[in-house]
């Protein structure tokens, strides 16, 4: 059994939609391990069996992850956009106005894929592009680089409170849609 580092984005890339594409590995030893399959991990599968498994019209997906400041839409698999990319993008620039009125720092809105770089077996992308979810994203929390992975305990609550105040865009464009 291998054993993977829960870094950046170890689960992101399990998930079925265009799972085993660019920006995803099948070497267990990469940050970027794709699985033995999409949904071979139990959270990844959890989250399968959650969704697909209730009858709630499911309108907005937000994954959480470190680090680097972005607000991350579909599509993740390659150089590519969703039909409606505008809305995700109007959205999702709001969420980040709203990170910085919450005394936050600056936030990149874009299509993962381009915008980051290309990561197949997404979550979000899954979201979107299998269970429906008008909006998608994966958020990429602070910072750019000068902690990484390990914040100082001083940002946990300011980013928390950034990150809701994103959320209280997404659901209130969700309860909309």
């Amino acid at each position: 059994m291998a054993i993977r580092k829960h870094f950046n984005y170890p689960f992101i890339q399990i998930f079925r939609y265009k799972w085993g594409g660019k920006g995803s590995s099948k070497n267990p030893c990469t940050q970027i391990y794709a699985g033995t399959g999409p949904f071979s991990e139990p959270e990844t599968a959890a989250i399968q069996r959650f969704i697909q498994g209730t009858k709630v019209p499911w309108k907005a997906y937000v994954s959480f992850h470190s680090y680097g400041q972005y607000i991350l839409y579909p599509w993740g698999y390659e150089n590519a956009v969703p039909t409606d990319h505008r809305d995700l993008e109007a959205v999702g620039r709001r969420a980040a106005a709203a990170i910085t009125a919450a005394g936050g720092p600056r936030y990149t809105v874009g299509p993962a894929g381009s915008t980051l770089y290309p990561a197949a077996g997404g979550s979000d992308d899954w979201a979107k592009g299998v269970a429906g979810f008008k909006y998608s994203y994966t958020i990429e929390l602070r910072d750019t680089g000068r902690f990484g992975f390990v914040l100082p305990a001083s940002y946990i609550q300011p980013t928390a409170e950034e990150a809701l105040a994103a959320l209280r865009v997404i659901v209130e464009a969700a309860q909309k849609a």
